[in-house]
């Protein structure tokens, strides 16, 4: 396998990895227009034999369906492309929060023999 080709590869894992939630959506989406669209021959022909007057509905029914599956699948792609993913970014941690829990590196700024050689590499003359 030539180094081309496993990179190609690993970004294309990875890239799957990413988007995975987001493609097995579009997945299942066009697996239900491609089985929607396979069924309806099945339905109009019913639909011609014994109502007649329902084929027009159903078609319009089945045209509504597929689009809408296109315009998600449309949508999905774009919010790919964009990287919006919907999760709102988290807010910093508040001033009352950080006043009632000192975190590890507080308390190992307290202690004496680390604030003793701080001092001394602060107050070391410069050459």
């Amino acid at each position: 396998m030539s180094v081309y080709r496993m990179l190609r590869f690993t970004a294309v894992v990875a890239l799957l990895r990413r988007f995975r939630l987001r493609l097995v959506r579009l997945l299942f989406a066009v697996a239900f227009a491609l089985v929607t669209a396979w069924l309806y021959g099945d339905i109009a022909t019913f639909i011609d034999e014994r109502h007649p007057d329902w084929s027009g509905p159903a078609l319009a029914l089945k045209t509504v369906l597929i689009y809408l599956v296109l315009f998600y699948c449309i949508w999905e792609i774009h919010r790919m492309i964009h990287g919006d993913s919907g999760i709102e970014p988290t807010s910093p941690p508040t001033a009352a929060r950080e006043q009632h829990s000192p975190g590890t590196l507080d308390q190992l700024a307290d202690k004496p023999r680390l604030r003793s050689r701080r001092d001394e590499i602060l107050e070391r003359p410069q050459d």
